[in-house]
This record gives structure tokens, C-alpha cells and sequence, in this order.
């Protein structure tokens, strides 16, 4: 009789562990041509497109280290040559341009 209280609690135990929530669940993104992307052009509302993806860049401008104009510069255009220039092999770069990624430039 123990070990069927032991299995029991066991059992109840796993069972409390699995989740409900539905993991085959697709977010959905966000898509912005590049119209919509220009019209987010100064340091108020900054976007910018890199290699298909937009990102919005405003927090950036104030902390970037090489300095607010460099990501000025990028505001409202698709900015892959700009950034691919300058930053094309740094793994750390694409790092934390990934942070700011809000959606993907639509074709």
C-alpha cells in the first residue's frame, strides 16, 4: 500500500509539471516596407533596415560608442551597406543590433 501512495504522489507530481500552453504557437511578425521605414528618419523615431530585417534604433542613438551620428546616418534607410562596412565581421555588433530587432523589411 506505500508504494502505491509513493507512485501516486509521483504521478501527481510529473502530471503538475507539463504545461498546458500550446509550444507549436508561431509569433507572428512584424513586417514594414521601406516606405514606413523612412518615415522613422530622426532622433525621435529612428528605424533602419540591415539585410532584410528593420530595427529601431532611437534607445541606440544616445549609447552607441562610436557616437550618435554614425547611427544618425542610418535613420529611415536601408542601412546594410552603411553597417556591413563597418561592422560586417564583428559578431558583437550583430549582437547587439539583434536587441533592437522589431521585424523583417518586406520584399
Amino acid at each position: 500500500m506505500k508504494y502505491i501512495w509513493i507512485l501516486l504522489a509521483f504521478f501527481l507530481l510529473l502530471s503538475g509539471c507539463s504545461s498546458s500552453a500550446n509550444t507549436n504557437a508561431i509569433l507572428e511578425v512584424q513586417t514594414y516596407t521601406l516606405e514606413e521605414v523612412s518615415l522613422h528618419n530622426s532622433s525621435e523615431s529612428c528605424y533602419t533596415a540591415i539585410d532584410g530585417k528593420v530595427y529601431d534604433l532611437t534607445t541606440w542613438i544616445a549609447i552607441h560608442p562610436g557616437g550618435d551620428a554614425a547611427i544618425l546616418s542610418l535613420c529611415g534607410i536601408d542601412g546594410s551597406e552603411k553597417f556591413n562596412e563597418k561592422h560586417g565581421n564583428s559578431g558583437s555588433a550583430k549582437y547587439e543590433l539583434s536587441l533592437f530587432y522589431i521585424g523583417e523589411l518586406a520584399p
